[in-house]
């Protein structure tokens, strides 16, 4: 059962990465499973999309989709589009909501302080 889920992820992903967003919701939805390894294989397959898994992830938060895993990995992406998302959620009374939030606060702002002038995240550093 466990690799039909897995592989149902990895589908999800590449008919995601062709544009079917319905199939990007299917990776957002499975970081509320219960089993950890389908949650770090949907959370891996989010951030190897890149720019384009942010604005699925703001879409699931203002859908009122709660889960600090989703805040994390809006840091781990790395868009500064993300922290307007970010700072609702800095001082949410859920304390886990809390403290992804603020860490991934602290990484965007460290990563936008190592970045060369001119670096566009999500392309490549010549």
């Amino acid at each position: 059962m466990y690799l039909l889920k897995a592989l149902r992820l990895f589908a999800s992903y590449l008919l995601w990465r062709l544009g079917l967003r319905a199939a990007g919701e299917v990776l957002v939805r499975a970081i509320e499973s219960g089993e950890e390894d389908l949650r770090l294989i949907a959370g891996t397959l989010l951030v190897r999309g890149g720019r384009r898994a942010v604005p699925l992830i703001h879409r699931q938060l203002a859908a009122g989709r709660r889960n600090p895993i989703l805040l994390t990995l809006l840091g781990d992406l790395g868009d500064r589009r993300s922290e307007k998302v970010l700072e609702r959620y800095r001082n949410a009374a859920d304390p886990a909501l809390a403290r992804a939030a603020r860490d991934a606060l602290e990484l965007l702002e460290r990563r936008s302080q190592d970045e060369p002038v001119g670096h566009n995240p999500g392309t490549a550093v010549p």
